[in-house]
């Protein structure tokens, strides 16, 4: 069991990272690790395609009420949290390679049923598969990068990694939308599940020959969870992660486009755009991540400052769009400022890592996500509930042809989201005054280390 002592060699001016150089791994591992991030890629794609971006074409093809179409999203989380720390535990326990593989199979039986499904039972359980292969993505991933790179490798690796979802995120809001008011939702869905397929394959043959031999720790002990759970470091970062991204997964991923349409009566086009630009620039920000945090000197605390000022900033412009009449540039604004708190994530989950017993890192990277998730799947079922309230306010736009008839909610249904936003985004500032510095290092130390 680690320690709850810091190591003597986290003052500044220590050399903050450690590892082999990343450009003297096989070019085979490399390729291996491309085939992975590829996999998160599609996991991340099918968390801010459904429901977000088809809300209307589900509503209208399956007849699907608010809170059912929300309700898909709230699966996934619902399934995908408790997973995390399943995952941490099989990931240090197995090995990446294998939990991921595994994650694979389930994650592309899912993508492929989804659009094969014509009932919502069938898109129900379709969903439930995609967030039981989609839980043990980054988790796993994570724990190939610091097994195989070390600290310097994470630093660097984590940010392109989760550019690799941010990717995924932002094929699955304009080019999405566009593919499927051409195609239908279900035929680019179909072609998505065929491509996780691919990249699972590639990942297998790849990563044969060239991983190193796995340590496996000790069988899962209650101690263990204890010490992840009880550790006092990581409160405040367990406060300040899960409420910005709450925020800002509610926004890109399950109500996003559809607010911009009925507040600000945008086209579908203009709407997914935005939703677009805000993968765009979270992703830019989280591939910098290395850079901004050698800038830095590897302090963590003002980035995360920033990330939880940009959240309060955002949910001001939001409520502030409503008061106004919904004019599309504050809200288009909010959505901008939440992309770049975003992008700033990498940093934070450093932190988070460097805060955690080193020997259970998987374990308290998942006992992280699970908290994240279950905020969000309760916001989520949320959100549903509180659009679905409002249903005697409705208004149903007219067919036109060149988009089908939708439903519309009124702004007071998105005043009382935002005004909830808002009090997540003060309850993360409040909690990113404690979080502790740690300058790039691991902050714990091993039983017998000095």
């Amino acid at each position: 069991m680690a320690s709850l002592d810091p190591t003597p060699d986290t003052a500044p001016g220590h050399a903050a990272e450690s590892g082999p150089d990343i450009l003297d791994a096989p070019p085979r591992l490399l390729l291996a690790m491309v085939a992975m991030g590829l996999l998160y890629t599609w996991a991340f794609f099918q968390r801010v395609a459904i429901p977000g971006t088809i809300f209307d074409e589900l509503q209208g093809d399956l007849a699907m009420s608010g809170v059912q179409v929300t309700r898909l999203g709230t699966i996934y989380l619902a399934i995908y949290a408790p997973m995390q720390l399943i995952s941490g535990f099989l990931a240090d326990r197995f090995g990446g390679a294998r939990v991921l593989t595994a994650g694979g199979v389930l994650l592309t039986i899912g993508a492929t049923a989804f659009p094969l499904s014509h009932s919502i039972g069938s898109l129900y359980l379709s969903e439930a598969f995609i967030g039981l292969g989609a839980s043990v993505m980054f988790i796993c991933a994570a724990r190939e990068i610091s097994d195989l790179f070390g600290d310097r490798g994470f630093t660097y690796l984590l940010g392109p990694l989760l550019c690799m979802g941010g990717v995924g995120a932002m094929l699955a809001t304009a080019p999405f939308q566009r593919a499927a008011h051409f195609a239908g939702w279900r035929t680019p869905l179909l072609a998505v599940g065929g491509l996780t397929a691919a990249s699972l394959v590639a990942f297998v043959l790849l990563v044969r020959g060239t991983r190193q031999a796995h340590k496996p720790a000790a069988s899962f002990r209650f101690a263990d969870l204890m010490t992840v759970v009880t550790n006092p470091l990581t409160i405040p970062g367990l406060i300040v992660g899960p409420f910005s991204f709450t925020v800002y997964l509610i926004l890109q991923a399950t109500i996003g486009k559809k607010c911009l349409q009925d507040l600000a009566a945008m086209p579908p086009d203009t709407a997914s755009n935005i939703t677009f630009t805000m993968s765009v620039i979270s992703m830019s920000i989280a591939l910098a991540g290395g850079f901004v945090s050698r800038v830095a000197r590897h302090r963590r605390k003002p980035a995360i400052f920033v990330f939880a000022a940009l959240t309060i900033t955002s949910c001001a412009l939001l409520l502030a769009g409503v008061k106004l009449g919904a004019t599309g540039a504050c809200l288009a604004a909010a959505y901008i400022l939440l992309a770049c708190a975003n992008g700033l994530a990498p940093i934070l989950s450093c932190s988070f890592k460097e805060l955690s017993p080193p020997r259970h890192i998987g374990l308290a990277i998942g006992f992280g996500n699970m908290v994240t998730y279950l905020c969000v799947s309760v916001a989520n079922d949320l959100v549903g509930r509180v659009l679905d309230h409002y249903t005697p306010a409705i208004a149903v736009t007219a067919a036109t042809p060149l988009s089908r008839s939708a439903i519309v909610y009124p702004p007071a249904a998105y005043a009382t989201i935002f005004a909830g936003c808002m009090a997540l985004a003060l309850g993360c500032a409040a909690a990113a005054c404690f979080v502790k510095e740690t300058n790039g290092r691991m902050y714990l130390k091993e039983p017998g280390e000095r």
